[in-house]
């Protein structure tokens, strides 16, 4: 005939297979938490590099603006020295232009004091 187990033994075996399973369950919530924290790492790391290639386009865009500032400035500098030129050669053009207003009332007055001359030579 088959022995009995003490109660008290029957009671520690059946705690004990009761926290077997608890401390399996638990395993079990741990590695669904490690599997999700490391899901977790694998998005912030690819956020960061996100974050990181847009941060380099930022600073090549940035780069390209402060280029084309520097190239616009050195336009308007080229303009104004144009401008300038412009001025001063409207300047000469205008002195010109006087000069030859007086070369033409000088002819004119040339050629009537020779008229003048012809016809008190032919009187």
């Amino acid at each position: 005939h088959k022995l009995k187990k003490p109660v008290g033994k029957v009671l520690d075996e059946a705690i004990l297979k009761e926290q077997k399973a608890e401390i399996k369950n638990m395993k079990k919530v741990i590695q669904v938490q490690e599997d999700k924290e490391k899901l977790y790492q694998k998005r912030i790391v690819r956020l960061e590099r996100s974050v990181q290639e847009k941060a380099n386009v930022i600073e090549n865009l940035e780069s390209d603006l402060e280029a084309v500032k520097d190239e616009l400035e050195k336009k308007n500098e080229i303009l104004a020295e144009n401008t300038k030129k412009i001025e001063v050669n409207e300047n000469q053009l205008n002195a010109k232009k006087e000069e030859l207003a007086v070369k033409e009332a000088e002819i004119l007055q040339l050629k009537d004091a020779t008229r003048k001359e012809i016809a008190d030579l032919e009187n």
